[in-house]
């Protein structure tokens, strides 16, 4: 019967058993700031209460409090009871190493994906796009390649999007929630166009010239350096004695 499962702040290693994706009425799950290493379990794309949402908050507490507090000047919002919990998976700051898996795109009911301060690799699916009610998508400090998916543009209640310091390259996505990401969503990654760019323009293209106007090869500053020069050269030419050799003093 758990629903939430908060064991973040501490010291916890090694990987994270598959038996964690089982619990039918899961929804929050916190394990961030500690140590775990390995993949992340893709069972975890299957939580129940995530994808299909038929269980969710079965037989709460109305009156489940937390206290607010800082960690590290983070500070972690106090919610009044079990029901404020956003649905949410937070793995951040840890060592979790391999893919985001594509069937992640399942959990159509996640609200709150972090991920950032890891190890992952490969690209980001596109699949996320349709998880549908992320409101935060955090997979900072990692080391992903690839493209942003544009297909991303279509998550209309993303308000947090983070991505910055990894490996990605191309365009960033343009139009919905996109245009109001910071820059700073974006930093870190030295391939990557920001939108104000896109299209990512990687070679310079040539001014073109106006069929009307004549391009000029040669002005009047060309003409007057070259005469100039012309000049200097024949000059000392003749001092040197390069062109006609001074003969030597007959005697008679």
């Amino acid at each position: 019967m758990l629903q939430l499962l908060d064991l973040s702040w501490n010291s916890l290693g090694g990987s994270l058993p598959s038996w964690i994706g089982k619990f039918e009425y899961l929804f929050y799950l916190d394990l961030s700031n500690n140590s775990f290493s390995g993949e992340i379990p893709e069972s975890l794309t299957g939580l129940e209460n995530l994808v299909h949402k038929t269980a969710l908050l079965k037989e709460s507490s109305e009156h489940f409090t937390l206290v607010k507090r800082k960690e590290q000047g983070r500070p972690r919002l106090a919610y009044n009871n079990l029901r404020s919990f956003p649905p949410s998976i937070d793995l951040s700051h840890n060592m979790f190493s391999g893919p985001i898996w594509p069937s992640f795109g399942n959990l159509k009911n996640l609200h709150d994906l972090c991920l950032e301060e890891n190890n992952l690799s490969g690209s980001i699916p596109e699949s996320i796009s349709g998880m549908t009610s992320l409101e935060v998508l955090d997979l900072s400090r990692n080391n992903l390649s690839g493209e942003i998916p544009h297909s991303l543009a279509r998550l209309s209640f993303l308000s947090v999007f983070n991505v910055s310091y990894n490996r990605l390259y191309g365009d960033t996505p343009s139009g919905g929630q996109f245009m109001t990401f910071p820059e700073s969503s974006f930093d870190g990654n030295q391939a990557l166009c920001p939108r104000l760019l896109a299209p990512c323009q990687r070679k310079q293209i040539p001014p073109l010239v106006s069929p009307g106007k004549k391009m000029k090869i040669v002005d009047w500053n060309f003409g007057i350096g070259a005469a100039t020069g012309f000049l200097l050269t024949v000059f000392f030419c003749f001092k040197s004695g390069w062109v006609f050799p001074k003969g030597r003093v007959c005697r008679y």
